[in-house]
């Protein structure tokens, strides 16, 4: 009986041992599992992260495409029109100190335009340039441009209504898309050394390389014609006013022999001065014409605003839209000037009038009622 409770014990040893065994077996089972689980739960998980990454790449990578096939669209119009633009300078490319006749631009190309008032005439030229600027022509025909003046390149205002500093220079480069330009001009000042600053006298503040250039003056140098102190004398003896002018000219050839020049003639005046209205505007009109032969005799491109009504005052109808007060338009003045200019200058360079065909049918112009004390009345 002993022995068979010494078995009895044994065994049921034994069956702990293996019971423990298998219970420790299937602890280490349902671990393993569990890990297994886990790892393949983050797999997962790592696997639909990593397919939501491809779809938002697949997606990112269809826009860049998108934005690569438009442009190599663009690219291919740009060259395109670059090809086109390119023929269309070739073909109206000058020769400098050739004879070539000299178009007078606003008289040419705008010779139909005509209104009872200053101001309808200022219009009418406006919409003009704003059309023919509208067809691109001008587009990067410049790259680096240079302003020559006085006060009225240097956009000098008397009021509030400069927008934020407009000027005519800075309209001339945003219309026409010029890379970089530069602006030497001084209120006061013009061809005369007789006055300040004279251009001339600047000579040395100018920049050193320019393809295209614009000098605009005359309306001080009348001044002081007007009062006696300056003689005009002619291009023949190169006396008095046309031989500094033509110091300024001869400087502008030496330094920029390959730009386009173009000679503003600035808009017709109408002041009272001590000498009288009348002699006034006799001094202004033959120094304008004077600033005219010497740039004709350098083979300029002139840009003449004098001939053409723009802007101009000798009616008081464009006194209160566009002037800040005496000769200074205001800054919706300048940015016309600065169009005006840019339009004529595109047209004498490539000696397209693309653009213009319907420029005598225009829209209605709005004439407004000046009072007698010469202000525009508002409605």
């Amino acid at each position: 009986m002993r022995e068979r409770l010494v078995v009895d014990s044994k065994q049921k040893r034994e069956k702990e041992i293996v019971h423990r065994i298998l219970l420790g077996a299937g602890v280490l089972c349902a671990a393993l599992i569990a890990v297994i689980i886990v790892t393949n739960i983050q797999k997962v998980s790592r696997i639909n992260s990593l397919r939501s990454e491809r779809d938002s790449l697949q997606t990112e990578c269809d826009g860049l495409w998108t934005e690569c096939s438009k442009l190599e669209g663009e690219r291919d119009s740009y060259r395109a029109s670059s090809e086109a633009y390119q023929m269309i300078v070739e073909a109206g490319k000058r020769r400098r100190y050739t004879y070539q006749p000299v178009v007078h631009s606003t008289m040419e190309w705008q010779r139909n335009i005509e209104g009872d008032t200053n101001y309808e005439i200022t219009m009418k030229h406006y919409y003009a340039a704003r059309n023919y600027l509208a067809t691109g022509i001008g587009d990067r025909l410049w790259e680096n441009a240079f302003f020559l003046g006085d006060s009225v390149t240097e956009s000098v205002v008397g009021d509030s209504l400069n927008l934020l500093g407009t000027t005519y220079p800075a309209t001339v480069a945003e219309v026409l898309n010029i890379g970089t330009y530069e602006v030497n001009a001084i209120g006061g000042s013009g061809f005369s050394s007789h006055g300040g600053s004279p251009f001339y006298g600047r000579r040395e503040e100018f920049p050193e390389t320019a393809d295209v250039v614009f000098v605009m003056g005359g309306i001080n140098d009348s001044f002081l014609y007007n009062t006696g102190e300056i003689e005009l004398g002619t291009p023949q003896d190169g006396q008095g006013l046309a031989g500094e002018i033509e110091q300024v000219y001869s400087y502008i050839d030496e330094r920029y022999p390959d730009a386009d020049v173009f000679a503003v003639i600035p808009y017709n005046l109408m002041l009272d001065w001590p000498l009288g209205r009348i002699a006034r505007q006799e001094c202004l009109y033959e120094t304008y014409d004077l600033i005219r032969q010497m740039a004709e005799s350098h083979g300029y491109y002139i840009i003449d605003l004098s001939e053409c009504g723009f802007l101009e005052l000798t009616d008081q109808t464009c006194k209160a839209p566009f002037y800040s007060g005496g000769v200074h338009p205001n800054g919706y003045g300048f940015r016309m000037l600065g169009e005006m200019i840019a339009a004529d200058a595109v047209r004498l360079r490539t000696g397209s009038a693309y653009g213009l065909e319907g420029y005598d049918q225009l829209p209605e112009i709005v004439i407004p009622t000046v009072n007698e004390d010469g202000f525009v009345e508002r409605n």
